[in-house]
């Protein structure tokens, strides 16, 4: 139950998750979680984020790869209290989430959590999957809880999951580790890995590769050494890329996100129509003949983890003004570059001032990583707390669910009894206490927790018996 001093959340689904310490109780025990996670990604941000869980977690974590585990044949859904899908395993794809382990999670009784990423895409695919995977928990990317309520908002009141906002990556304690070499021994004066990204992400989407194209102009003009890149086989992983921030003095960026939101899968089929009949179509032309309707229906713009990484790495950054979830401060933390070049001039002064980049370098990482809020400890602290609430809470979506699976089976199990079984009298009587213990369930769902839990477990504990009946 949860003590006066904790503010009752039921009547709300969108949450920050700097709100959780004041909403939600700490863990009074430890849960027993199975983490789904692609612990082989090649990104260190990735795996960070991964290890995370069996650092800092209060509860205890078991990780299964579902890429490479594709049966789930010998894990018993019992021994977990919650499951949880991380964002490395694509849920809609086979190859990631394989459909043994699709059914495992759909039949899984306890609470399901997604920490879910990239939502600018198949946003109603996404949303049907979690519902049919019982989902009672998203740990979303996006930057504000006014940018979940336009995306995850529930006009028929259907959707009873809670949603809670999140940066894409927090910082490991691991990074404080780094040898920053200073400034002025560094090799280029600005380095870059951007990336081109597809059309129906929007304009906002592009400008990861257009600030590497400008700053490759203004280094050329102004003799800058530089080592930038927005070709995907020119991508850095592991142990490199540390190495490539700290071989620079400044890195580029602009702020992660889309400012278009393809919810049914319409933005993409219109793109890819018109890429058919015009195949060396510009940006601009298929902006002007697609996409202009649809800018801007939802401006979703984040700070991301290589900003982390950079700052950790003694580096100094080059931006386009952003808000960066008002973490990252213009002229305090980074070096504002306009996206009109009008600036470009004293961003080019500012970077040959070698004695100007180490006080603005130092200053960030003291004001940034050491802010326990953006702490990886702080992000696993705060789902320790919502997993432990909702797997303790009698009014949430995973006893409704328990109550459909239960239903289910009993009606299955009825009609494969057999005839000719020692007790089938006996089990049909059961099974017919059962559908009437199930009812009782559902109407007290709402009631006491401890109440339905119990009764719940001897259910389940029935189910079992009947199993080995029907055996």
């Amino acid at each position: 139950m949860m003590d006066r001093n904790t503010v009752d959340y039921k009547n709300r689904r969108f949450f920050d998750l700097r709100e959780v310490p004041r909403l939600f109780q700490q863990p009074a025990r430890s849960l027993r979680v199975l983490l789904l996670a692609d612990d082989k990604h090649p990104a260190n941000a990735v795996q960070d984020h991964i290890r995370s869980f069996s650092e800092y977690s209060s509860h205890s974590i078991a990780i299964v790869n579902t890429r490479f585990v594709r049966s789930a044949a010998n894990y018993d859904p019992d021994d977990f209290d919650v499951l949880v899908i991380h964002y490395s395993i694509f849920i809609l794809e086979q190859t990631y989430f394989p459909a043994e382990w699709q059914h495992f999670v759909e039949n899984f009784m306890g609470v399901v959590s997604v920490i879910h990423e990239d939502e600018y895409q198949r946003v109603n695919e996404f949303r049907a999957a979690f519902k049919k995977l019982g989902v009672a928990a998203v740990f979303s990317c996006l930057d504000s809880v006014d940018t979940l309520e336009k995306v995850y908002s529930d006009e028929f009141g259907i959707d009873s999951s809670f949603y809670f906002c999140c940066l894409p990556g927090y910082i490991p304690e691991t990074i404080f580790n780094l040898p920053c070499p200073p400034i002025s021994h560094r090799t280029f004066h600005i380095v870059y890995r951007g990336r081109t990204l597809s059309p129906e992400l929007g304009r906002f989407a592009q400008e990861k590769k257009l600030i590497g194209d400008q700053m490759t102009e203004i280094a050329k003009s102004h003799g800058l050494r530089c080592d930038i890149s927005s070709n995907e086989n020119e991508r850095i992983y592991g142990e490199s890329w540390p190495l490539f921030l700290m071989s620079g003095k400044a890195m580029l960026g602009v702020e992660g996100g889309a400012s278009i939101f393809d919810f049914e899968g319409a933005v993409k089929a219109s793109v890819a129509d018109f890429r058919g009949s015009n195949p060396d179509a510009s940006f601009d032309e298929i902006w002007n003949a697609v996409l202009a309707p649809y800018e801007g229906n939802v401006e979703f713009r984040t700070i991301t983890p290589k900003f982390f990484e950079a700052i950790a790495a003694g580096t100094a950054l080059v931006l386009y003004p952003g808000r960066f979830n008002d973490v990252l401060v213009a002229d305090r933390h980074y070096i504002p570059l306009e996206r009109d070049g009008s600036n470009a001039d004293e961003v080019v002064r500012k970077l040959l001032d070698d004695d100007y980049l180490q006080k603005m370098a130092d200053r960030t990482r003291e004001e940034v990583l050491f802010n326990p809020e953006l702490s990886t400890r702080f992000y696993i602290e705060q789902l320790d707390r919502v997993l432990w609430n909702l797997s303790s809470r009698h009014t949430i979506p995973h006893l409704e669910r328990s109550v459909r699976v239960l239903s289910k089976r009993c009606s299955e199990l009825y009609s494969a009894v057999s005839l000719a079984q020692f007790e089938r009298g006996a089990a049909r009587q059961e099974l017919a206490n059962l559908k009437y213990e199930v009812q009782i369930l559902q109407a007290t769902v709402s009631s006491e927790g401890h109440f339905a839990e119990h009764l719940k477990k001897m259910l389940v504990s029935r189910m079992k018996r009947l199993l080995r009946v029907k055996q």
